[in-house]
Order: C-alpha cells, then sequence, then structure tokens
C-alpha cells in the first residue's frame, strides 16, 4: 500500500487528473527513529491562528483551521494513505508531538474516488509534567517545576528531628522544637537529642539503637 509521500496539493476534482499545477513544493519525511521533517517550500506559512476565524482546508495532511480533522472534503484515490497531524502544524515534531496515518476511505463512481479517513496514530499535546526530561505539551522545552516553599504562620511551633527517623524516641534520642520566623518560614531546629557515641555499661543508649552496649564486649 503506498503511501503518499510528498504530500500532495489538490486544486479541485478536474485539474488533478488533468493539471501538473497540483504537484508538491514540499517534502514531508519520517525518518527511521520516527521524527517527521519537512523540506522545501514551507508550508507552514500563511496558516491561520488556531483564534482566528475558521477557514477550508487545504488538502495537505494538516488541520490548516484546527477544528480536529484533517483534509476534511478532499478527495483521494484507493490505497492512497498520507502523512496527516489532527493539531495546529507548529505542533509537529516539536517533543513527543508527531504525524498519523490517514488511508482513502469510501472509494466509489466513475473515477474511484474516495475521502480521506480519520488521523490514525499521530501523537498531539498533552499535559506537561514537570522536569522529567520530555516535553509533553510540545512548547520546545521541558517544564520547570515550581520550587517548594515550605511555608507557616509567625509564631507557630512543630515538632523537628535532624537525626535518622527510626532513632527518635528511642534511647536518649528526642525530637526537638522548631519555631515559624517573622518570614513566615521555619528556623532551626532547637532542643534535639541525636545518636552520640555509646558509653559502655552505663545503663544509657547514647546511640539510641534499643540497647546499652556492655563494656565486656569490647574486651
Amino acid at each position: 500500500m503506498p503511501v503518499r509521500h510528498p504530500l500532495l496539493r489538490r486544486c479541485g476534482l478536474f485539474i488533478i487528473l488533468i493539471s501538473a499545477a497540483c504537484e508538491p513544493s514540499y517534502d514531508f519525511a519520517r525518518h527511521e527513529d520516527g521524527v517527521v521533517e519537512i523540506s522545501g517550500d514551507d508550508p507552514l506559512s500563511g496558516l491561520p491562528d488556531p483564534s482566528a476565524t475558521k477557514v477550508d482546508d487545504p488538502c495537505d495532511g494538516f488541520d490548516n483551521d484546527v477544528d480536529g480533522q484533517v483534509d476534511e472534503g478532499c478527495y483521494c484515490k484507493r490505497d492512497d494513505v498520507q502523512y496527516c497531524y489532527p493539531d495546529h502544524p507548529t505542533h509537529l515534531g516539536v517533543g513527543l508531538c508527531q504525524a498519523g496515518l490517514q488511508y482513502c476511505e469510501g472509494v466509489s463512481g466513475d473515477f474511484q474516488l474516495g475521502s480521506w479517513g480519520p488521523c490514525l496514530g499521530a501523537e498531539l499535546p498533552k499535559h506537561e509534567i514537570c522536569e522529567n526530561g520530555i516535553d509533553e505539551d510540545c512548547s520546545g522545552d521541558d517544564l520547570p517545576c515550581p520550587p517548594i516553599v515550605d511555608e507557616c504562620a509567625p509564631g507557630d511551633t512543630q515538632s523537628c528531628y535532624d537525626g535518622p527517623p527510626e532513632t527518635v524516641g528511642v534511647g536518649l534520642c528526642a525530637a526537638g522544637e522548631q519555631r515559624c520566623e517573622a518570614t513566615a518560614t521555619w528556623g532551626a531546629c532547637e532542643g534535639a537529642l541525636l545518636p552520640q557515641k555509646e558509653i559502655c555499661g552505663n545503663s544509657l543508649d547514647e546511640d539510641c539503637d534499643g540497647t546499652d552496649l556492655p563494656c565486656d564486649s569490647l574486651g
């Protein structure tokens, strides 16, 4: 099954059959790595802005009027296949956004012509996930995550502990207290007792491992 490559600009049913004026002026190629490249005359110049009044599609494999359909009302021949992209063309080939394929359907009549079916397999912009190294919304870059700000109300207090979490409340280890400062950020953790070097045979668990080290174990 042949793939239409490069894309053919149709100028009307009879001109397709008798005129060379409809030959394409640009290539629309998919490389082995799946990346689509457009070369030749720029097919994107003069395209409508998505917010502008919708216009009829030229038959070029793009959703030029940004209505979610590609080449609606355009003719095709039996077994024709073309690359397509049902979103604003400026997203194509940026980030995860890639073209799909469109097949000729409903072929009938004396000229055995049909119309293009839906665009299948195209990758369109998605919700961006910050700082994951992937451009999901096809904007050209990965969205940086906003800084994490641990805000609080001045004068508030909270328990705090900078030691290993499993040692808090074990032996001599205990949590301290943290006070919210005038800048609405938490101050230093004060009064916490963290693990210390163990002293054998004193009935104290300085290293907060749950036992006092017997001195005869050092012999």
